[in-house]
């Protein structure tokens, strides 16, 4: 008896060299596969190298973006009134201009005169600070002063003498005026031509998604423009409101001092906390500890004032955020993009927040659930079979 049939196999009448070889399974990898991966990786590191180098150009977007869904709103009501869109555009620019001009004719020349002063007495405010008994305390226990010299040396490095600071500022000034030029152009062209191509993408999405993104576009428009005009309303009565307040207290530069409480409230927490801080601390400088301590009740009484009775009716349903997700936004997006970050934070988590909330209605149609209320209470009204089913499948 052979070795082959000891061990019970059957003899296949072939020799070994004659046997059909072992089939090997095909590798699922194929070379389609690898290189659409690599051309995948390839993008977008290409997509992060490109955003990474065109930092100016993504901002100086986003704020002619914005810009324009705050002034499109008067374009579209001018429209509505059968006056066509490029006419209703340079309306609404032209007025823009004209509010500017007669804002800058009225308030301009009294705020840089009393910003040139404020500047020039500032080593002598800074002198009666520091020999006020707060100062004093506060540099006996927390060394404040050591810390504003830390600061202001960390700040200051690059303010030498000489011809390079010139051409720095420059500079500086020739790029800030570039970027407001090309922030106008793109306001204006997003104001003529943004709309049709909007409409145009949408016309080349399936039918049975079009209503749900016509949807979310309109929702992010609503939330966004609501929220910048609200910002302004909110940031022009809160200077207006100090401005009043610091006269009536003979505070002087109460002009410089109101604008820059208004301009706080476009950066929210922060703003709000650093210019209070500053116009507190000038009260104390001229005008001593009792106006000082009035400056602060006034600020806190102000703050509350605004977030319980003033954003709740400016903003109405526009932005509809919870306090906590604004204030992670707040810290994350200031974090990643510093003031700019914490300007955008509101606008962005509410776009967000719009999108997720989408997603959540498509996932309860896709499972056959109801479009509000609980999810769990379709076990509560009889409907069990269908929510298993559907969950399921």
């Amino acid at each position: 008896m052979g070795v082959d049939e000891a061990k019970g196999d059957k003899p296949t009448g072939k020799s070994l060299n004659e046997r059909e070889p072992v089939q090997v399974p095909r590798s699922q990898v194929t070379v389609k596969t690898a290189v659409t991966l690599a051309a995948v990786l390839l993008g977008a590191a290409a997509f992060g190298w490109i955003v990474a180098h065109s930092t100016v150009t993504i901002v100086l977007t986003i704020i002619a973006a914005m810009l324009a869904m705050v002034l499109n709103r008067a374009v579209d009501r001018l429209v509505a009134w059968r006056i066509p869109r490029t006419l209703a555009v340079g309306l609404v620019i032209l007025g823009l201009f004209a509010a500017l001009a007669g804002l800058v004719l009225l308030v301009a020349p009294t705020a840089v005169a009393q910003g040139k002063d404020l500047v020039d007495h500032a080593p002598d405010l800074w002198t009666r600070i520091q020999r006020t008994g707060a100062w004093q305390w506060g540099e006996q226990h927390l060394q404040i002063e050591e810390r504003v010299k830390d600061a202001v040396r960390a700040q200051g490095g690059v303010m030498t003498s000489g011809a390079r600071p010139l051409a720095h500022v420059v500079g500086r000034v020739f790029a800030g005026l570039a970027g407001l030029v090309t922030i106008a152009f793109l306001t204006v062209f997003m104001l003529l031509f943004g709309e049709p191509l909007v409409r145009a993408a949408l016309r080349e999405t399936l039918p049975v998604h079009r209503e749900r993104y016509q949807r979310v576009l309109g929702n992010i428009y609503s939330a966004i423009g609501g929220y910048l005009n609200g910002l302004g309303v909110i940031a022009t009565l809160n200077a207006t409101l100090m401005a009043i307040f610091l006269l009536i207290v003979r505070v002087p530069f109460f002009l410089p001092l109101g604008i820059l409480s208004g301009l706080g409230s476009f950066i929210p927490l922060v703003g709000a906390t650093v210019s209070g801080l500053m116009i507190v601390l000038v009260a104390l400088a001229t005008k001593g500890p009792v106006v000082a301590i009035a400056a602060l009740i006034y600020i806190v009484v102000y703050q509350q004032f605004e977030n319980h009775v003033v954003i709740p009716v400016v903003y109405k349903r526009t932005v509809q955020v919870n306090p906590l997700v604004t204030l992670l936004g707040i810290v994350f997006f200031a974090e990643l993009a510093g003031i700019l970050g914490a300007f955008l934070a509101v606008p962005l988590v509410a776009c967000l927040q719009i999108l997720l909330r989408e997603l959540l209605l498509a996932r309860r149609e896709r499972l056959g659930l109801p479009t509000e209320g609980d999810v769990a209470a379709v076990r509560r009204v009889g409907r069990p079979s269908l929510w298993r089913r559907q969950r399921h499948a």
